[in-house]
């Protein structure tokens, strides 16, 4: 009686492309330009409210289902991050400070004067910093430690990809199963 082919995982294939462009060009800069285009992370009351989600859906499927994530990326960490602040907020976190006077109680402005900023949103445009090595050296030297989230998350797919792909092949049972 022939036995059940082991189910082959349809997330190796893509993790393979993907790792191996990767490899070929320049590791965790092609990996973020590819994955996160832009990314977003934010400060103060803001932690939290980030908004980036993988741009392939197929990517953050596989992540999700496999529980790999980037870790939360703390802006305090990244030299020059006031360069990519998209916005700052102030007396809520919902309150955009070109907006905050409208959206004062009457009179708060009297009494305690103008709110102080209470959150950021930042956001990397990597093609931005990798196509200026000079001007951001120390940001990319951040971005590149294997000890903050970027790098993490890139090697946790790659040993995931190997995972699958050691998975993926049948042994040696496996095809004299299939000549049966």
């Amino acid at each position: 009686m022939k036995k059940a082919p082991k189910p082959v995982s349809s997330g190796a294939p893509y993790l393979q492309q993907l790792v191996e462009k990767c490899e070929s060009e320049n590791g965790i800069q092609t990996f973020l330009q590819t994955i996160y285009p832009e990314f977003e992370c934010a400060d103060g009351d803001l932690r939290g409210h980030e908004e980036t989600d993988p741009a392939s859906n197929l990517y953050e499927f596989i992540s999700d289902y496999y529980h790999i994530t980037c870790e939360y990326v703390n802006p305090d960490d990244y030299p020059d991050i006031d360069k990519f602040t998209q916005s700052e907020f102030v007396w809520r976190e919902d309150t955009n400070q070109a907006d905050w006077k409208d959206d004062l109680p009457a009179g708060y402005e009297d009494w305690f004067g103008e709110p102080e900023v209470t959150g950021r949103i930042y956001c990397f445009n990597w093609n931005r910093i990798f196509n200026r090595p000079d001007r951001y050296k120390e940001l990319i030297a951040v971005i590149n430690d294997s000890d903050k989230p970027f790098v993490k998350e890139y090697n946790d797919i790659k040993r995931l990809m190997r995972e699958l792909t050691k998975k993926a092949k049948p042994s040696s049972d496996d095809l004299f199963d299939i000549l049966e």
